[in-house]
């Protein structure tokens, strides 16, 4: 299994899991030393936060952003300067130690940056979780019952152990992975189009998958096909990182898109560049499949 910060665990689209899910992170995180629960339920004023729980008299406070889009870190900014402000009619605002700002948007350093500067403007502490701080968390061994609990399927197939797996069962499992987690059809998509939001989402889980597959298979790791397929897995990761960091959802968030000014500013720049990437998967692929490839 992964250690934790390696983990990739796809990000749920509802606000009411996601903020279920943070608070069950939060009993984790604190060792279940204090009881969270949330606070008030749909429809009601919430006073900036969503999440409050009590130890000694002292209380620590969540805010949940589910947030995807082109314009994610500009709304959380102004999102975290409203819950800050309606914070202060809690009845028990002044026993407020610590607000936690818990988000599915991946690591920014422009919220990093508007926090440091925000945390001079209160009286308890401030900090920002993102998707991989709550993730390392319930990927954490002692806590898999959060994996269990939220992401049912993952936590079956981490719990298989794969005795006395040989060359072929390894090139067969992997395989079987690729069509599972539509990796072909992510790699047929053209970027400079649009890419479907659910595809870079199946590639998160497809890689999850192949680290419990070599992990399980470390007797082969001299062999030529577990080398590839590990190469296979990095170069994979590298260009969906690659899309992740130039790519955002549209308004309705049904695809990835470039932004049209980067897009026609380095159109060519980005073209042989995803070209590049598509080209060595293509020769991992067919080292693994003696002779196949992914495009024909």
């Amino acid at each position: 299994m992964p250690t934790p910060p390696l983990m990739i665990l796809p990000k749920s689209e509802s606000p009411e899991e996601f903020e279920s899910l943070c608070k069950d992170v939060l009993i984790k995180k604190y060792n279940n030393q204090i009881r969270f629960e949330q606070y008030g339920r749909k429809g009601q004023g919430q006073n900036g936060i969503d999440i409050y729980g009590e130890l000694s008299s002292e209380y620590i406070v969540a805010q949940c952003k589910n947030y995807f889009g082109i314009n994610a870190t500009k709304t959380l900014i102004n999102k975290i300067d409203k819950d800050l402000n309606m914070s202060k009619k809690l009845p028990f605002y002044n026993k407020v130690k610590k607000f936690i700002i818990m988000t599915s948007m991946d690591r920014d350093t422009g919220i990093q940056n508007y926090i440091e500067r925000k945390k001079q403007e209160v009286d308890f502490k401030l900090e920002v979780w993102f998707w991989q701080n709550i993730q390392e968390i319930i990927c954490q061994a002692e806590n898999r019952d959060l994996l269990q609990q939220y992401y049912p399927l993952l936590y079956q197939e981490s719990e298989i152990v794969e005795e006395d797996i040989d060359i072929k069962g390894l090139k067969d499992k992997f395989n079987k992975y690729i069509q599972k987690y539509k990796v072909i059809d992510f790699l047929k998509q053209d970027p400079l189009i649009g890419i479907p939001y659910d595809l870079p989402t199946e590639i998160d889980i497809f890689q999850i998958y192949i680290s419990y597959l070599l992990d399980n298979a470390i007797l082969l790791q001299k062999e030529e096909v577990f080398v590839n397929i590990y190469k296979f897995s990095k170069a994979l990761d590298n260009y969906n990182r690659y899309l992740a960091l130039n790519m955002c959802c549209n308004t309705s968030c049904t695809f990835f898109l470039f932004n049209k000014y980067n897009l026609s500013k380095n159109f060519n720049k980005i073209r042989e560049k995803i070209y590049k990437y598509k080209k060595e998967l293509d020769k991992l692929y067919s080292n693994i499949n003696d002779g196949c490839r992914l495009f024909y």
